[in-house]
């Protein structure tokens, strides 16, 4: 049997949807420590900003602090002074004037070239990016959810970070988690700003929470019962075979726990406005890290794939890229790897995205692949030398 690699051809409209629909992330459990931080906005009591420019304001009105932005594709932001690692942030928000709106927080800033950010737009979707060196990049684009309140109510957002592993809250739903390591502490802001076609908008915060974050991990999946042995009477030993006492036999050793991230995490991407599709389906026993790569052998997006889970990266961009995938165990954030039964392979053809102009419309290319091989599979594979594999770190 063969892997499966299956090209499509598909027609959009001209007129585009702005986001993908994500799927519903894992479970986590979320525990809070002592609180941080507090603000009811009822006053200027943390020294926000009130700054106003030609294309921004900062102000107070009913007990509510404001962040008003009358030029397109343009953000303003006021900041705290002190710095945080491990919290949970909590906050009401809501665009209240204007069109094309997006809000949000900032937060591990270091100044204004760096930090990352968790966006609402006015529109039901939701993104985290960051900002380094002054360039942005996206992860991932942009999503959808119901979740999120469309007609000026306000919205409760809550951001946890703990460690490299950051989840995003809508209305006490969990959305989404996000993995990155470039920042591991910074301040916070509140941030208010338009899209390329918006305009004159006016986002309204209150009731701003900052915990301090003790622990944020998956839920384990449930353990299955071990069988019952029948009732009876314990066999005995034969008289001229003695009985093994329990000092006679150690324990057996404890199995450290398995390291795995939620299935669909990004470790490595890209700016993603493009129409391409990519749906990578994981069979195998192991776990997976799928890698999209240039021809240079350049990486451009690294994604986790549970065993038994598939996962779709939408957005790419057109171009020739190749698809290489580790298999293993226990994987290591820091070095980006497994650590047990690894194994380390690559597609042998490559996967070209195009996107052409036709009647009516755009046609995008789109791929489904399998990581395991299946009957009537059209694609090989080839081991690879863990030393020529791209690396994610």
């Amino acid at each position: 049997m063969r892997w499966l690699l299956l090209p499509a051809i598909i027609l959009a409209a001209l007129l585009l949807p702005a986001a993908a629909v994500a799927a519903d992330p894992p479970e986590y459990t979320l525990e809070t420590g002592d609180l941080l931080f507090s603000d009811d906005f009822k006053a200027n009591a943390n020294h926000w900003s009130t700054k106003a420019s030609q294309d921004s304001q900062r102000f107070f009105e009913d007990g509510t602090y404001r962040i008003a932005v009358s030029k397109g594709d343009w953000m303003a932001w006021s900041n705290l002074p002190e710095e945080y690692t491990d919290f949970v942030l909590q906050v009401e928000a809501s665009a209240i004037e204007g069109t094309k709106a997006v809000y949000g927080i900032l937060f591990r800033y270091q100044d204004e070239d760096n930090f990352y950010r968790l966006n609402v737009s006015s529109e039901d979707t939701y993104r985290f990016d960051k900002k380094t060196n002054g360039k942005w990049i996206a992860t991932p684009w942009w999503r959808s959810s119901p979740s999120i309140n469309q007609d000026g109510s306000p919205n409760v957002l809550k951001l946890v970070a703990k460690g490299n592993t950051f989840g995003f809250y809508a209305n006490d739903t969990l959305l989404a988690i996000h993995v990155d390591d470039t920042f591991d502490s910074g301040k916070i802001a509140l941030f208010a700003g338009t899209l390329k076609d918006g305009a004159n908008v006016q986002v309204r915060f209150d009731n701003l929470n900052v915990w301090e974050a003790l622990d944020f991990a998956p839920v384990p999946a449930p353990e299955v019962p071990a069988s019952e042995p029948a009732e009876g009477p314990a066999p005995e030993a034969p008289a001229d075979t003695p009985a093994t006492s329990p000092a006679d036999t150690p324990p057996p050793a404890a199995e450290a726990a398995v390291r795995r991230l939620p299935n669909g995490t990004f470790i490595r991407d890209a700016k993603r406005d493009g129409l391409g599709q990519l749906t990578i389906e994981n069979g195998r026993e192991l776990d997976a890290v799928a890698i999209l790569t240039r021809p240079s052998g350049d990486p451009v997006i690294g994604i986790y794939v549970q065993s038994g889970n598939s996962v779709t990266v939408p957005g790419i961009q057109d171009g020739t890229y190749y698809l290489y995938f580790s298999l293993g165990q226990d994987y290591d954030s820091g070095t980006a790897k497994f650590t047990r039964d690894a194994t380390h392979s690559r597609f042998q053809d490559s996967l070209v995205f195009r996107t052409t102009q036709v009647p009516g419309g755009r046609q995008y290319t789109t791929f489904r692949v399998t990581l395991q091989p299946v009957a009537g599979g059209n694609a090989s594979t080839q081991r690879v030398d863990p030393g020529q594999f791209p690396g994610l770190r």
